[in-house]
């Protein structure tokens, strides 16, 4: 989730487009993780907000 977090400034504070290929690899790579962490954190709000 760090990884993520990081790529997510990267993304936020980057207007150079030589860096934009590497940007998009590692969202492509990042991705699955990060799908694959939702339905955790839906199960964990639930929890909290009964």
């Amino acid at each position: 989730m760090i990884k993520i977090r990081e790529l997510r400034n990267l993304i936020a504070h980057e207007y150079a487009d030589e860096k934009m290929p590497e940007i998009y690899a590692a969202v492509a790579t990042l991705s699955p993780l990060l799908l694959s962490v939702v339905p955790k954190v839906i199960a964990y709000a639930s929890n909290i907000t009964r």
